[in-house]
């Protein structure tokens, strides 16, 4: 029987619209927040598109400080919860002073500063290791790095139903297993948090040979580490698929990849290349905040679950500057 023809079910580019681009590139009105965002290591970029919009938003850890966008036409976006601490800088982001200002009463408003970390107790919010680690595999890249970080809570669509449907049920009964005979846990309360996490990848990777690394980041949440096998076994799944079935795929990330390279959010080491094409590889990775504290029986649980949904997953930590090191304790 002729295989399926499935390649319009998924779809993925990122580049951003040139309205936008042009607002970043040198010259450009917010050229200015690039080196500034690399200048404050607790700040990070995103970038993206989808079918009807693209954007570019500042970060500090998972808060959304400001996003930039074109749907229809340029405009700016934020939370009112942001704005009520500096509405000057709202009103005039052309200004870099306006923003040190935001950023001291961000500091200051432990309600708003628990989404980085507590900066009196030293505990390290999620969004801590997100900023760190993305900004030391995009533009503070080494030589002896083997990849880079490509794309920040990475999606890829899936128009045909039935397809979605079909991959979705696979793991679906993978999970009813692994929750009703392994570890016979509340299956509503982690069913429920796991059936969440069917969206975004953290980050998506990209090693010099052009195999793609899906990474995910659960912090020191045990919870969340406990379910990340099942998370990242989907993830590994779906993209294994949309690499047989998507042609574009390689010339969407390139495309995207390129963009990011000019504006500088990227950077290229001295001896290395973007791949040519894609190797068809595909490499799983978890990381953890810090193990130190992590209990025997999550880590055992941990353990099981990747045997069961993910055997190839590697697990990571990071040190004090991003870089990541093998897990001691998640083998």
């Amino acid at each position: 029987m002729a295989k399926q023809n499935i390649t319009s079910d998924f779809y993925y580019n990122r580049t951003m619209d040139p309205v936008i681009y042009n607002q970043f590139k040198e010259g450009g009105q917010y050229h200015w927040m690039i080196q500034y965002v690399k200048d404050h290591p607790e700040l990070d970029f995103q970038t993206g598109s989808n079918k009807n919009n693209s954007w570019f938003s500042v970060y500090r850890g998972t808060s959304k400080i400001i996003k930039i966008e074109k749907s229809g036409k340029s405009k700016i976006s934020y939370e009112k919860k942001y704005y009520d601490l500096c509405p000057e800088y709202y009103e005039d982001i052309t200004k870099s002073v306006y923003l040190n200002t935001l950023l001291d009463k961000l500091k200051a408003d432990p309600n708003l500063s628990r989404y980085y970390g507590n900066e009196s107790t030293g505990k390290k919010a999620e969004g801590y290791y997100q900023n760190l680690i993305a900004r030391r595999y995009t533009f503070l890249n080494k030589p002896d790095d083997d990849f880079i970080i490509i794309d920040k809570e990475f999606v890829i669509g899936i128009r045909n139903e039935v397809t979605k449907k079909r991959i979705l049920d696979k793991i679906d009964a993978e999970l009813k297993n692994l929750l009703e005979n392994e570890f016979r846990p509340s299956l509503k309360s982690l069913r429920k948090n796991v059936a969440t996490t069917y969206g975004e990848v953290d980050f998506l990777g990209l090693t010099w040979d052009g195999d793609l690394i899906i990474i995910e980041l659960k912090g020191d949440d045990p919870q969340k580490i406990f379910t990340s096998p099942i998370q990242v076994g989907f993830y590994q799944r779906l993209l294994t698929q949309v690499l047989e079935d998507y042609p574009d795929l390689y010339k969407n990330i390139a495309s995207m990849l390129k963009q990011k390279v000019s504006l500088g959010l990227v950077t290229i080491p001295e001896g290395r290349s973007i791949p040519k094409s894609l190797s068809g590889k595909i490499k799983s990775w978890v990381i953890v905040g810090e193990e130190e504290n992590l209990s025997e029986e999550i880590c055992s649980r941990y353990i099981k679950a990747k045997e069961i949904f993910c055997p190839d997953i590697e697990t990571f930590t990071c040190i004090n500057d991003g870089t990541l090191r093998k897990s001691e304790k998640l083998l």
